[in-house]
């Protein structure tokens, strides 16, 4: 591993009567703390609010029964997430490290789970979802061009392609950058919905509009109907927890995390809401299950001559979401390589911009990967039961810590039965996914099963002629994309939370605990 040159210099101008121009300051090479209250509420809303909610909000209504179910479900699964969200705010304050999920399960529940969640993320969840996003939104650019057919695959895997590889180049040239398309599609996307809203106040204004569809009338409640309709709403109110896969960039995570999920997970909810309230105002429960795309039914009937803003909203939806999902998934091979799980080579930066390269262009390939893969979103659907089953192992990590490391620093606490109900919630959908589709989920968990294997090979085995190939290409890659490992401020900043904790008295003399529960010798301080 390279460190030469992991101090760069800064040439900045010098006002006054003094003879040179410039002066040089240097500053670490680290993960910069960029991303203020508005970035990361922006991440919150444009990696939660997808093309679901535009394209195919039926999957609810279908297993509901009716109108008025479907509200309350809608509504429920946004109350779970705000349990979720705040369960995240404790975990990202307390522990704040790059990683998100593998960061929080390595820390309570050890490196073998955690490799897991990083293997499944790495390898098919995190690059399928940029694919299926990147491919639905080249459909719509092209769809213009194919009124009357389906367009042919060939330009739109191109365009899917094209819009993959300038994400890559965009994440890897500057975080401001990825932050700021990030800014831009979340805008896109509330305006987006603003107008679907204010449409149905318009039909309503204008008595074209009915609430007559806001009834329950219905077939009976079936439980195992139900429990899927709970399953699909919280699959299109995921995202919310890929803002704390990039704690280490936010400035001042204590202060910035809880404003900017609460105030996100708020928006995001009232917006679902209305958006449902406004489609069911000009759509019978019929015409929603018969519309192969809810949105764009209800545009063509609601908004006139406006009605081709809602496939610009939702092709601006799937740039946004894939966007955040290149920014969070780099983030965690980030995490996973600093931890060893993964090679040295992803857990360097570059030496001018700050961002990590290399685990940005590895994404890059294995998206381009998925693809070529046709059922790519099985895959995902197949792995999303055991997305949640990691998700509630992280929100059990709170009570368990309160437990093992009780003295550990934390800035913001909330009530312990938060992350037991979230926890809970996760695993009913886990087991309603198991009961109502038994071969997905053994399948989903057979996938994951595989990073076993690779476990073993990368931190148990570790042949030697592996570890010198790794090193090799390393040195050689470090040179070529100008990368280096972080470099931090100060000594005490490489040491552990723990660690610090006890360098700075806050944890009482009597009290200093190993992570395993013994207490420190006095000797060893």
């Amino acid at each position: 591993m390279l460190s030469v040159g992991a101090r760069r210099k800064h040439r900045l101008p010098v006002r006054g009567s003094v003879n040179r121009a410039f002066v040089e300051l240097e500053k670490p090479v680290v993960l910069r703390r960029n991303i203020g209250v508005f970035k990361a509420m922006n991440i919150v809303v444009g990696c939660t609010i997808g093309g679901g909610i535009f394209i195919s909000p039926k999957g609810i209504l279908v297993n509901s029964g009716s109108v008025g179910m479907a509200m309350i479900v809608w509504g429920i699964c946004g109350v779970i997430t705000v349990l979720g969200a705040l369960s995240y705010i404790e975990l990202g304050t307390t522990i704040q490290r790059c990683g998100g999920d593998y960061a929080y399960i390595k820390e309570a529940f050890g490196p073998v789970l955690a490799f897991l969640r990083l293997w499944t993320q790495m390898i098919i969840i995190r690059p399928g979802v940029i694919a299926v996003l990147s491919r639905t939104a080249a459909k719509y650019c092209v769809k213009p061009f194919f009124q009357y057919c389906e367009p042919p695959d060939l330009p739109v895997n191109l365009l899917a392609a094209t819009i993959i590889v300038l994400l890559t180049f965009v994440n890897c040239f500057r975080l401001s950058w990825a932050t700021k398309v990030q800014d831009v599609c979340a805008v896109g996307k509330v305006a987006g919905l603003g107008l679907i809203i204010f449409a149905g106040i318009l039909e309503v204004w204008f008595g074209k509009g009915t609430l007559e569809n806001f009834t329950f009338d219905g077939p009976p409640l079936d439980a195992r109907k139900l429990s899927q309709a709970l399953y699909i709403g919280m699959f299109a109110y995921a995202g919310w927890f890929y803002l704390n896969t990039v704690t280490e960039e936010i400035h001042k995570p204590e202060k910035t995390m809880p404003r900017a999920m609460i105030v996100g997970e708020v928006v995001v909810m009232t917006m679902y809401l209305l958006t449902i309230f406004a489609y069911h105002i000009v759509m019978s429960a019929d015409d929603v299950l018969g519309s192969s795309a809810v949105a764009v039914t209800f545009a063509t009937r609601a908004m006139g001559s406006l009605y081709w803003t809602v496939p610009i909203a939702v092709l601006v939806s799937c740039v946004g979401v894939a966007n955040g999902v290149f920014l969070a998934t780099s983030r965690v091979m980030y995490a996973g390589a600093r931890d060893g799980t993964l090679p040295s080579i992803l857990k360097t930066l570059h030496v001018d911009k700050c961002t990590p390269m290399p685990a940005i262009i590895l994404l890059c390939p294995i998206s381009l990967a998925m693809l070529a893969v046709s059922d790519v979103s099985k895959i995902i659907t197949f792995l999303s039961s055991v997305r949640w089953l990691f998700i509630g192992m992280s929100a059990l990590a709170i009570p368990w810590l309160r437990y093992k490391q009780p003295y550990l620093h934390r800035p913001i606490v909330y009530p312990v039965w938060i992350p037991i109900v979230f926890a809970t919630c996760c695993a009913a959908m886990v087991t309603m996914s198991g009961y109502s589709s038994p071969v997905a989920m053994a399948t989903g968990l057979g996938i994951t099963a595989t990073g076993l294997p690779v476990y073993w090979l990368v931190r148990v085995q570790k042949p030697a002629w592996i570890q010198n190939c790794i090193d090799k290409m390393t040195v050689k890659l470090q040179l070529l994309l100008q990368c280096v490992e972080e470099q931090y401020e100060d000594e005490d900043a490489n040491k552990s939370e723990l660690a610090r904790a006890i360098d700075h008295s806050l944890i009482p003399t009597e009290k200093r605990r190993y992570n395993n529960g013994h207490k420190y010798a006095m000797t060893a301080l």
